[in-house]
């Protein structure tokens, strides 16, 4: 439970569950997962207690367990890392294979829990003996591509009670139970970090170091402030082609189509929907809430990853 109203209106599902089959348990647990040094709107405290007040309200027991620790070592120093090699990394997708489905999963077994069940918008289902993972019924609140480096075990052990509902309908029914979250903002920002400016974030660990800004023939045209900023940038009317990275000249070109090269480099496989190789119907999504894009590349084939 994160504090959150999809994670309550999943807690509320399963307990109203849980009271047609006596036999089956449901308990909260809640989890820190960054040490709040007070440079930005974190909240981790406040979303502590509004799990608590859910619970209470639905007469879970809950439970408490932090992960600070794993989750800079795990996915924070991976994070700076992929920044630093100018990429730019998903914290989130990280953050759900190492910690919530890695760490939480695994203290939840501790207590005696058989699954899990989270607020994700998502849905999973076996076929053929394998499990697979579908995106939510929501389309605008699928959270599929953030679960996409899942294996078999934890898509095995893992309940999405919102799979199949809309957002919209989630808030009615936290309204109706008298939940405390049911008009509580969604979180964004990076995940369990919250809401803070960016930029200021990660000049903390990865300082400024201007960089020259030049045009394919060599000729500098100006400076990049910062470590690292946007695949493409406008810059007097030229178009940025490079990640700008600290110390490494920058290339500016005139014409947008010089940019759009697009090359797909996967440096790990993870698909989890089939169990035969997929020629010329896969999709990809290149980013949380970006166009699905059919495969067109001829003869091309994904194989599934191991479980």
């Amino acid at each position: 439970m994160s504090g959150g109203v999809d994670s309550s209106v999943a807690a509320l599902l399963l307990r109203d569950q849980a009271i047609k089959q006596p036999t089956q348990a449901v308990a909260g647990l809640f989890m820190r997962n960054w040490a709040d040094d007070g440079s930005g709107d974190c909240r981790a405290e406040d979303d502590r207690r509004d799990a608590v007040a859910v619970s209470g309200r639905l007469g879970l027991p809950i439970h408490f367990r932090d992960f600070s620790n794993e989750y800079w070592s795990g996915v924070f120093e991976h994070f700076l890392a992929e920044y630093a090699s100018g990429r730019t990394p998903n914290p989130d997708v990280l953050c759900n294979r190492e910690i919530k489905f890695k760490h939480f999963l695994d203290a939840a077994r501790e207590l005696g829990a058989d699954h899990i069940a989270t607020g994700h918008y998502a849905r999973v289902r076996t076929h053929d003996g394998m499990w697979q993972l579908l995106r939510a019924a929501d389309r605008s609140k699928d959270q599929s591509y953030f679960l996409h480096q899942l294996g078999q075990e934890q898509l095995a052990a893992t309940l999405f009670p919102l799979g199949e509902l809309i957002k919209t309908d989630v808030r009615r029914m936290a309204a109706d139970a008298g939940l405390p979250t049911a008009a509580k903002k969604d979180s964004t920002g990076i995940c369990f970090i919250g809401e803070r400016d960016f930029r200021d974030f990660l000049s903390q660990y990865l300082p400024a170091k201007p960089g020259p800004m030049v045009t394919p023939d060599g000729r500098q045209v100006g400076e990049h402030p910062l470590v690292l900023r946007a695949a493409l940038a406008a810059v007097g009317g030229q178009v940025v082609v490079d990640v700008l990275i600290a110390h490494r000249p920058t290339q500016v070109g005139r014409e947008l189509a010089a940019v759009l090269h697009l090359a797909l480099h996967a440096q790990r496989r993870a698909v989890l929907v089939t169990a035969d190789p997929c020629v010329d119907r896969c999709s990809y999504r290149g980013r949380h809430a970006g166009r699905l894009t059919m495969n067109r590349q001829p003869g091309a084939a994904v194989s599934p990853a191991p479980p």
